[in-house]
Protein backbone atom coordinates (compact mmCIF):
# COMPACT_ATOMS: atom_id res chain seq x y z
CA UNK A 1 0.00 0.00 0.00
CA UNK A 2 1.28 3.72 -1.19
CA UNK A 3 1.95 5.99 1.95
CA UNK A 4 -0.50 8.33 0.67
CA UNK A 5 -2.66 5.61 1.14
CA UNK A 6 -2.12 4.52 4.49
CA UNK A 7 -2.02 8.14 5.37
CA UNK A 8 -5.46 8.45 4.28
CA UNK A 9 -6.40 5.20 5.88
CA UNK A 10 -5.17 6.43 8.94
CA UNK A 11 -7.01 9.55 9.08
CA UNK A 12 -10.30 8.03 8.45
CA UNK A 13 -9.82 5.83 11.61
CA UNK A 14 -9.08 8.65 13.78
CA UNK A 15 -12.13 10.48 12.30
CA UNK A 16 -13.93 7.23 13.21
CA UNK A 17 -12.98 7.08 16.65
CA UNK A 18 -13.32 10.94 17.81
CA UNK A 19 -17.11 10.68 16.38
CA UNK A 20 -17.94 7.31 18.76
CA UNK A 21 -15.63 8.90 21.22
CA UNK A 22 -18.12 11.94 21.75
CA UNK A 23 -21.42 11.05 21.17
CA UNK A 24 -24.12 13.43 20.94
CA UNK A 25 -27.99 13.83 22.19
CA UNK A 26 -29.76 12.82 18.98
CA UNK A 27 -33.31 14.71 18.41
CA UNK A 28 -36.42 13.60 17.30
CA UNK A 29 -37.21 14.58 13.70
CA UNK A 30 -40.90 14.48 14.44
CA UNK A 31 -43.19 14.09 11.33
CA UNK A 32 -40.58 14.67 8.72
CA UNK A 33 -40.40 11.97 6.05
CA UNK A 34 -36.71 10.89 6.05
CA UNK A 35 -36.89 8.70 2.96
CA UNK A 36 -35.40 10.23 -0.25
CA UNK A 37 -34.23 7.54 -2.05
CA UNK A 38 -34.25 3.90 -2.19
CA UNK A 39 -30.90 2.99 -1.94
CA UNK A 40 -29.92 5.59 0.34
CA UNK A 41 -32.25 4.29 3.21
CA UNK A 42 -31.20 1.13 2.53
CA UNK A 43 -27.70 2.49 4.11
CA UNK A 44 -28.98 4.58 6.91
CA UNK A 45 -29.01 7.44 4.71
CA UNK A 46 -25.59 6.99 4.66
CA UNK A 47 -25.09 8.35 1.39
CA UNK A 48 -23.34 11.72 1.17
CA UNK A 49 -19.59 9.49 0.30
CA UNK A 50 -21.31 7.51 -2.39
CA UNK A 51 -23.73 9.72 -4.14
CA UNK A 52 -24.01 8.10 -7.47
CA UNK A 53 -27.72 8.29 -8.91
CA UNK A 54 -29.86 11.44 -9.62
CA UNK A 55 -30.73 11.39 -5.53
CA UNK A 56 -27.16 13.03 -5.43
CA UNK A 57 -29.11 16.63 -5.52
CA UNK A 58 -30.27 16.11 -2.21
CA UNK A 59 -27.42 13.77 -0.67
CA UNK A 60 -24.34 15.58 -2.16
CA UNK A 61 -24.66 17.65 -5.16
CA UNK A 62 -20.90 17.18 -5.82
CA UNK A 63 -21.97 13.57 -6.59
CA UNK A 64 -23.90 14.28 -9.41
CA UNK A 65 -20.36 14.94 -11.27
CA UNK A 66 -19.83 11.56 -11.68
CA UNK A 67 -23.19 10.63 -13.43
CA UNK A 68 -23.46 10.49 -17.16
CA UNK A 69 -25.97 11.85 -19.59
CA UNK A 70 -29.78 12.63 -17.97
CA UNK A 71 -30.62 10.95 -15.28
CA UNK A 72 -33.60 11.01 -12.69
CA UNK A 73 -34.88 9.07 -9.43
CA UNK A 74 -38.01 9.49 -7.86
CA UNK A 75 -40.24 7.59 -5.07
CA UNK A 76 -43.21 7.65 -3.26
CA UNK A 77 -43.70 6.39 0.47
CA UNK A 78 -46.96 5.00 1.43
CA UNK A 79 -45.82 4.75 5.55
CA UNK A 80 -48.25 3.29 8.47
CA UNK A 81 -48.54 7.05 10.77
CA UNK A 82 -50.47 5.13 13.24
CA UNK A 83 -49.48 6.95 16.96
CA UNK A 84 -50.55 5.76 20.16
CA UNK A 85 -49.92 8.02 23.79
CA UNK A 86 -50.03 6.34 27.35
CA UNK A 87 -50.04 9.41 29.89
CA UNK A 88 -48.70 8.51 33.41
CA UNK A 89 -52.79 8.34 34.30
CA UNK A 90 -53.08 5.70 32.53
CA UNK A 91 -55.33 7.66 29.62
CA UNK A 92 -54.52 6.43 25.96
CA UNK A 93 -55.32 8.29 22.82
CA UNK A 94 -54.07 6.73 19.08
CA UNK A 95 -54.73 9.36 16.31
CA UNK A 96 -58.09 9.29 14.01
CA UNK A 97 -55.74 9.58 10.70
CA UNK A 98 -55.95 7.08 7.74
CA UNK A 99 -53.95 3.94 8.02
CA UNK A 100 -51.57 5.39 5.50
CA UNK A 101 -50.50 8.76 5.63
CA UNK A 102 -52.57 10.73 2.99
CA UNK A 103 -51.27 12.49 -0.15
CA UNK A 104 -47.92 10.29 0.20
CA UNK A 105 -44.82 11.80 0.80
CA UNK A 106 -42.73 11.45 -2.37
CA UNK A 107 -39.49 13.11 -3.96
CA UNK A 108 -38.03 13.52 -7.80
CA UNK A 109 -34.72 14.30 -9.00
CA UNK A 110 -33.03 14.92 -12.04
CA UNK A 111 -29.56 15.70 -13.38
CA UNK A 112 -27.50 16.32 -16.83
CA UNK A 113 -24.10 15.98 -17.86
CA UNK A 114 -23.89 19.08 -19.97
CA UNK A 115 -20.74 17.75 -21.85
CA UNK A 116 -22.56 14.37 -22.46
CA UNK A 117 -25.84 16.83 -23.91
CA UNK A 118 -22.50 18.52 -26.22
CA UNK A 119 -22.58 21.35 -24.19
CA UNK A 120 -18.69 21.42 -23.83
CA UNK A 121 -18.00 24.93 -23.52
CA UNK A 122 -18.97 24.72 -19.68
CA UNK A 123 -16.50 22.00 -19.35
CA UNK A 124 -17.15 19.29 -16.63
CA UNK A 125 -20.64 21.35 -15.29
CA UNK A 126 -23.35 18.98 -14.23
CA UNK A 127 -26.69 20.72 -13.11
CA UNK A 128 -29.99 19.18 -11.13
CA UNK A 129 -33.02 19.71 -9.68
CA UNK A 130 -34.91 18.33 -7.22
CA UNK A 131 -38.69 18.34 -5.93
CA UNK A 132 -39.20 16.75 -2.55
CA UNK A 133 -41.44 16.61 0.24
CA UNK A 134 -39.92 16.89 3.55
CA UNK A 135 -43.05 16.72 5.95
CA UNK A 136 -45.59 14.76 3.96
CA UNK A 137 -47.47 13.67 7.33
CA UNK A 138 -50.30 15.35 9.57
CA UNK A 139 -51.11 14.17 12.51
CA UNK A 140 -55.05 14.06 13.95
CA UNK A 141 -56.23 13.27 17.62
CA UNK A 142 -59.55 12.86 19.10
CA UNK A 143 -61.26 16.30 20.36
CA UNK A 144 -61.82 14.90 24.15
CA UNK A 145 -57.94 13.42 24.40
CA UNK A 146 -56.19 14.03 27.26
CA UNK A 147 -53.86 16.55 25.32
CA UNK A 148 -56.34 18.09 22.83
CA UNK A 149 -55.82 21.91 24.47
CA UNK A 150 -51.68 21.31 22.81
CA UNK A 151 -53.03 19.33 19.57
CA UNK A 152 -55.82 17.86 17.52
CA UNK A 153 -54.61 18.55 14.48
CA UNK A 154 -50.96 19.42 12.94
CA UNK A 155 -49.69 19.40 9.43
CA UNK A 156 -47.09 21.13 7.79
CA UNK A 157 -47.21 20.55 3.88
CA UNK A 158 -43.68 21.97 2.75
CA UNK A 159 -42.30 21.22 -0.43
CA UNK A 160 -38.53 21.78 -1.08
CA UNK A 161 -36.93 22.69 -4.73
CA UNK A 162 -33.70 22.37 -4.84
CA UNK A 163 -31.81 23.62 -8.25
CA UNK A 164 -27.95 22.59 -7.95
CA UNK A 165 -25.09 22.81 -10.18
CA UNK A 166 -21.49 20.66 -9.43
CA UNK A 167 -18.29 20.54 -11.40
CA UNK A 168 -15.47 18.31 -11.68
CA UNK A 169 -12.24 20.25 -10.78
CA UNK A 170 -10.17 16.59 -11.16
CA UNK A 171 -10.87 13.01 -11.74
CA UNK A 172 -10.31 12.78 -8.05
CA UNK A 173 -12.40 16.16 -6.55
CA UNK A 174 -15.85 17.36 -7.21
CA UNK A 175 -17.82 20.64 -5.45
CA UNK A 176 -20.93 20.84 -5.78
CA UNK A 177 -23.40 24.25 -4.79
CA UNK A 178 -27.08 23.86 -4.37
CA UNK A 179 -30.47 26.35 -3.25
CA UNK A 180 -32.56 25.20 -1.30
CA UNK A 181 -36.32 26.86 -1.52
CA UNK A 182 -38.82 26.23 1.11
CA UNK A 183 -42.20 26.93 0.06
CA UNK A 184 -46.12 25.81 0.97
CA UNK A 185 -48.34 24.81 -1.82
CA UNK A 186 -52.27 23.90 -1.87
CA UNK A 187 -51.19 20.49 -3.14
CA UNK A 188 -50.63 19.21 -0.11
CA UNK A 189 -53.12 20.24 2.79
CA UNK A 190 -55.02 23.21 2.79
CA UNK A 191 -51.26 25.66 2.03
CA UNK A 192 -50.13 26.53 5.02
CA UNK A 193 -48.84 25.14 8.12
CA UNK A 194 -51.25 24.70 10.93
CA UNK A 195 -52.31 23.40 14.34
CA UNK A 196 -55.73 23.37 16.19
CA UNK A 197 -56.24 22.32 19.56
CA UNK A 198 -59.34 22.86 21.85
CA UNK A 199 -59.00 26.36 24.65
CA UNK A 200 -58.19 25.27 27.37
CA UNK A 201 -59.73 27.01 31.07
CA UNK A 202 -58.48 29.97 31.81
CA UNK A 203 -57.19 31.34 28.44
CA UNK A 204 -60.04 33.57 27.28
CA UNK A 205 -62.06 31.62 25.43
CA UNK A 206 -64.66 29.40 26.00
CA UNK A 207 -63.68 25.80 27.15
CA UNK A 208 -63.64 23.02 24.24
CA UNK A 209 -63.48 25.91 21.39
CA UNK A 210 -61.89 24.80 18.34
CA UNK A 211 -59.12 27.67 17.81
CA UNK A 212 -56.40 27.41 15.25
CA UNK A 213 -52.67 28.43 14.13
CA UNK A 214 -51.51 28.67 10.97
CA UNK A 215 -49.13 30.67 8.43
CA UNK A 216 -47.32 30.33 5.77
CA UNK A 217 -44.22 31.45 3.24
CA UNK A 218 -41.17 31.03 1.20
CA UNK A 219 -37.33 31.17 2.61
CA UNK A 220 -34.20 30.02 0.76
CA UNK A 221 -30.63 28.64 2.01
CA UNK A 222 -27.64 27.27 -0.09
CA UNK A 223 -26.05 23.98 0.25
CA UNK A 224 -22.33 23.10 -0.95
CA UNK A 225 -20.39 20.06 -0.73
CA UNK A 226 -17.37 18.25 -2.24
CA UNK A 227 -16.58 14.35 -3.14
CA UNK A 228 -13.25 13.30 -2.91
CA UNK A 229 -11.97 9.96 -4.46
CA UNK A 230 -8.44 9.56 -3.79
CA UNK A 231 -8.28 5.75 -4.34
CA UNK A 232 -10.08 3.34 -6.96
CA UNK A 233 -9.86 0.17 -7.97
CA UNK A 234 -8.06 -0.38 -11.42
CA UNK A 235 -11.50 -0.82 -12.79
CA UNK A 236 -11.90 2.60 -11.77
CA UNK A 237 -14.28 1.99 -9.09
CA UNK A 238 -14.53 3.94 -5.53
CA UNK A 239 -12.16 2.70 -3.20
CA UNK A 240 -12.47 5.18 -0.85
CA UNK A 241 -14.31 8.03 -0.98
CA UNK A 242 -14.34 11.69 1.55
CA UNK A 243 -17.36 13.88 1.37
CA UNK A 244 -19.07 16.47 3.09
CA UNK A 245 -22.10 18.83 2.96
CA UNK A 246 -23.11 22.15 4.22
CA UNK A 247 -26.02 23.08 4.48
Amino acid sequence: MMDWQRFILFISIVHISILLGFPTPTLADGFRNPFHDAAAIAQGNAFTAQADNASAVFYNPAGMAQLRGVQTAGGMQFVSINTKFSGPTGATVTNSSPTVGLPPPGQFFLTANLKDLGMSALGNLSVGLGVLNLYGFAAKFPTDGPFATAVTFAQLPLIAIKPTVAYKVTESLSVGLGADIFIFTGLLGEGHAERRFQAAPGSGFTPGTELELNGKGTTAGLNASFLYTPWRTEEGKPRLSLAGIWR
